[in-house]
């Protein structure tokens, strides 16, 4: 006798106490976010190679469609502008009127980005996941080609049973002297399970109380050093709201 078990998929509940998010940018799956120009693009083109053959295109390139398939994206919520100033200042403004962005020391990072400047954009989105499986944060290069030159987003691994912060870290080349303008609804991160399972995903749009009330633990700090990992030794040692 034979048994299928059919796999257990990977959910995950984003929240929000910002409207426009919850609304116009939320964190979704990643084939809604597919860009316009692959949207366009036939599957196949007739081009000389010298004979004229028929070649497949980007729109059938399985790497770029499995990501896809494979992952949420974290788009932007706001429009936001970026101004260089003299001696490598940086001046901001966000559409919303409430995104924060904020940089870490120059000392936290050492000597080997000298040439760059860093950038943390708060998100406005919490996640949970109740497993504790690990996500990689990968910069959605295909829509953010024609800023990268500009704009580096960085890439990363997280969780989100015990941590469920999803803020944008960035270098700006100081180089470049561009005053740059990322528009909201910008594909910005996918967001790819560490499994083969297939993911789903639901948003949630808090009261402010409400979201204080489940993620204050995760938005206080205790300790200057090592903070995430005193955090989850607590959370691991009782049954928490926090993490369901």
């Amino acid at each position: 006798m034979f048994f299928f078990c059919k796999p257990s998929k990977i959910a995950v509940d984003c929240f929000t106490t910002h409207e426009s998010s919850f609304h116009l940018a939320p964190i979704d799956l990643a084939v809604k976010y597919f860009p316009d120009w692959w949207k366009r693009l036939p599957k196949s083109i007739m081009a000389p190679n010298p004979v004229t053959l028929e070649l497949g295109t980007l729109k059938k390139c399985y790497g770029l469609i499995e990501l896809y398939k494979s992952s949420l994206i974290l788009p932007l919520w706001s429009d936001i502008v970026i101004e260089p100033k003299p001696d490598n200042v940086y001046w901001w403004q966000c559409a919303d009127g409430q995104t924060e962005i904020h940089s870490h020391p120059y000392q936290q990072i050492g000597d080997a980005f000298r040439n760059y400047h860093h950038g943390k954009i708060n998100s406005p989105w919490f996640l949970k996941e109740k497993s504790g499986i690990k996500f990689m944060l990968s910069p959605c290069q295909w829509s953010l080609l024609p800023v990268s030159n500009d704009l580096n987003l960085l890439s990363g691994i997280s969780e989100f049973k015990y941590q469920h912060a999803t803020n944008i870290n960035f270098f700006l080349n100081l180089e470049n002297k561009n005053r740059l303008l990322l528009e909201a609804g910008t594909p910005l991160y996918h967001i790819i399970p560490l499994s083969s399972k297939s993911i789903t995903v639901k948003q949630h749009l808090l009261t402010t109380q409400e979201f204080d009330k489940m993620f204050g633990l995760q938005k206080s700090r205790a300790k200057f050093l090592g903070n995430y990992n005193f955090r989850k030794k607590i959370l691991q040692q009782k049954k928490c709201p926090f993490t369901g």
